[in-house]
C-alpha cells in the first residue's frame, strides 16, 4: 500500500483532518501505522483515540468496496504525497491530506474564488456575471462553493463564459448539496471543471464542515472576490483564511443600507481592495495571463 493509498484508507475509515494532519506530521509512512496497529505493535506511540479507531473501523471496512464505489461514480482522488496535488494547496497552514475529485481538477491555470450571500441582491447578482463574464479574457478557474445564490451564479456564469470552475463541497462529493444544485452539479463534471472535497464520500453536509472548506476554497486561489456578504457569515470566514493565507481580498461595495453589504463594506473600511471593474482585480495580480 503507498503512502497516498494509506491516506485514502485512513480518511475512509473515518479520520477526520485533525486527525491526518497528526498523522503526517508525526510519522514518514501511513501504512506502517495501520500495519502495526492492526497487530497490536505496542512499541508504536500514536494518540489512542485514533489508535482505537483505526483497530475497531478495520474490522468493518472494505478498502476494495470502497474503491470500487470510487471507480463507479468516476471519482478519484489525490494527496499530498502525489505530485498531481495542487501545488498552491501545499503552501497554504492546514492544507487538506486528501482531496476526492470528481470532474477534472485543472490547476494548471490560476484561479479565483468568488463567493458571497446565499440570498443575493439584483445588484450582486448582476455584479457576480458581470465580473465573472469579464475574467473570460484572462484564462482563470473561477473557485467556489456551489451554494446557493453568488456560489452558484458564479459557477454557471464561468461555464456559460467559457472558463473551468472548481466547486468545492461541504459533503462527499457524491452527494450534492443543496439538491436544487444538481443541474449545476452535472454541469460542472461534464467537461467544465471539478467537484472536490476532503469528506470522505458520503459524508453528509454537516454545519461544520462549510468554514473547513472555505479554506479550500480560498486556498485554490490568488485571490478572493466577494459579491455581498451580511455583518455576520460564512463569507466573511473564507475573507478571513485568504488574509491568513496572504492572498488578495477583493470586496464589491454595496448600499449602506442594505444587509448584505455591511460585510463588505466593513471589508473595504478594514483594508480589501475595492472593486468597481475587473480592472480593480487584474491590476493588483500580475500572475493573470494577458489577453488570452
Amino acid at each position: 500500500m503507498s503512502k497516498g493509498e494509506s491516506l485514502l484508507y485512513l480518511n475512509a475509515i473515518g479520520l477526520n483532518h485533525d486527525e491526518l494532519k497528526y498523522i503526517t506530521q508525526k510519522f514518514e509512512d501511513p501504512f506502517k501505522i495501520i500495519d502495526d496497529v492492526k497487530n497490536l505493535n505496542e512499541e508504536i506511540r500514536i494518540e489512542s483515540k485514533i489508535k482505537e479507531k483505526i483497530i475497531q473501523e478495520s474490522k468493518l471496512f472494505d478498502l476494495d468496496r470502497y474503491v470500487n464505489y470510487m471507480h463507479s461514480n468516476d471519482i478519484s482522488y489525490t494527496t499530498i504525497y502525489d505530485k498531481e496535488y495542487p501545488e498552491i494547496l501545499r503552501c497554504i497552514d492546514d492544507s487538506p491530506k486528501l482531496l476526492y475529485i470528481k470532474g477534472c481538477l485543472e490547476d494548471k491555470r490560476p484561479g479565483l474564488a468568488v463567493v458571497g450571500s446565499r440570498k443575493c441582491t439584483d445588484y450582486g447578482k448582476w455584479a457576480a456575471e458581470k465580473l465573472v463574464s469579464d475574467l473570460s479574457d484572462y484564462g482563470v478557474n473561477i473557485i467556489s462553493g456551489l451554494a446557493l445564490g453568488i456560489d452558484k451564479i458564479a459557477h454557471t456564469t464561468a461555464i456559460k463564459s467559457g472558463l473551468k470552475t472548481i466547486a468545492v463541497l461541504g459533503c462527499g462529493v457524491d452527494m450534492v448539496y443543496p439538491a436544487s444544485n444538481k443541474g449545476v452539479y452535472n454541469d460542472i463534471i461534464n467537461g467544465n471543471g471539478a467537484i472536490i472535497s476532503e469528506f470522505r464520500l458520503e459524508t453528509p453536509p454537516l454545519p461544520y464542515h462549510f468554514p473547513l472548506r472555505n479554506r479550500i476554497i480560498s486556498g485554490l486561489a490568488l485571490g478572493l472576490i466577494i459579491i455581498e456578504a451580511k455583518e455576520k457569515s460564512g463569507t466573511l470566514i473564507t475573507a478571513n483564511y485568504a488574509a491568513t493565507q496572504g492572498k488578495e481580498v477583493f470586496s464589491l461595495p454595496g448600499n449602506i443600507n442594505s444587509i448584505y453589504s455591511k460585510g463588505t463594506n466593513a471589508l473595504i473600511r478594514d483594508g480589501a481592495k475595492i472593486i468597481t471593474d475587473v480592472m480593480d482585480i487584474v491590476d493588483e495580480l500580475p500572475e493573470l495571463p494577458r489577453n488570452t
